[in-house]
């Protein structure tokens, strides 16, 4: 989605929610300080928008890991139990490594859902109970 798009898009939410909320004024003055408002109740939607447009490159090599098993199979790929091959045995630390094809995602459509997923384990991460997305 381009910028010209989201930009339609956010107007007319924001003409929508006006509308319901029973007081649409005609008026340049209340339009722009609602407009305004809405503004800054979106600014987190926007600020992730921005991140994600930000090229954030972390590059782990896959042969640093050695793959113990298969977790389960979805949509896209695999999901592998693999360990850093350079941890000390005590120490040792397990990881779930998801493989997906960009062929199966471009095929089946599902770009969208697959950055919905990376952008929701990057925005979780200081939750105990979600997994950390490494790369």
């Amino acid at each position: 989605m381009d910028a010209l798009a989201f930009r339609r898009i956010q107007a007319l939410i924001a003409k929508e929610s006006l509308k319901s909320c029973g007081t649409f004024d005609n008026s340049v003055e209340a339009k722009d300080s609602r407009l305004n408002s809405v503004r800054r109740s979106c600014s987190s939607f926007l600020d992730l928008q921005e991140q994600t447009n930000q090229s954030t490159s972390s590059t782990i090599p896959l042969d640093r890991f050695d793959k113990l098993g298969i977790v389960g199979r979805g949509t896209f790929g695999l999901v592998y139990v693999v360990k850093d091959k350079d941890e000390v045995e005590p120490e040792q630390v397990l990881y779930s490594l998801k493989c997906m094809t960009k062929s199966s995602i471009v095929q089946r459509e599902n770009q969208k859902r697959v950055l919905i997923e990376k952008h929701a384990l990057q925005a979780s991460s200081a939750s105990p109970f979600v997994i950390t997305l490494l790369a």
